[in-house]
């Protein structure tokens, strides 16, 4: 009996599932921390929630970490295709036609994953700046972060569609190819 590609697909979604909420999920904690024990500095009492912290240099690394915010957001989507392009082209060129599209699988959970650390690191350092200057931009910025990583949520039918027409036009792109 032949599987369809998505019941092939079906262990391939759930690993990247599961990747993708653990991704998702560190930051969200580590913010719920923050926000219930607000700023430890030694020379500063932990302030209500909310208040803001005023301190030499904060507000050079609250600018900072927005920046590094920004150049994730912008930065992942393009890393990750290059990445996701590059795992799929070496994918194809090992199997054979007829199964690239389930190969590609492995291309498109390596390109998940690159994008989806860049959100998570520039979401891990916008919320050490909360931590540090309890700037509610720095807050604001580590939920974006998360919310753009929470928007990639693979589907076995995303996935599926995905694999189908990158096989496809990787078979287009090697047909025109000069011998």
């Amino acid at each position: 009996m032949a599987q369809t590609l998505e019941t092939k697909l079906v262990p391939w979604v759930r690993t990247m599932q599961i990747i993708l909420a653990g991704l998702c999920a560190g930051p969200i904690v580590f913010a719920g921390i923050l926000l219930a024990i607000g700023s430890q500095k030694p020379e500063n009492p932990a302030p209500l929630a909310g208040q803001q912290v005023e301190a030499d240099g904060d507000g050079l690394i609250e600018k900072i970490a927005l920046g590094v915010g920004v150049l994730a957001i912008f930065s992942q989507g393009v890393v990750g295709r290059v990445v996701t392009d590059a795992a799929a082209k070496a994918a194809v060129g090992e199997n054979q036609p007829g199964e690239s599209a389930e190969a590609l699988a492995g291309a498109y959970q390596t390109g998940l994953i690159v994008a989806s650390a860049i959100n998570e690191g520039g979401a891990f350092f916008n919320l050490v700046a909360y931590m540090i200057t309890q700037s509610p931009w720095n807050m604001a910025m580590a939920a974006l972060l998360v919310c753009s990583n929470a928007a990639k949520f693979p589907t076995v039918a995303k996935v599926a569609n995905w694999a189908e027409a990158k096989a496809r036009q990787l078979s287009e792109e090697a047909a025109l190819k000069p011998m």
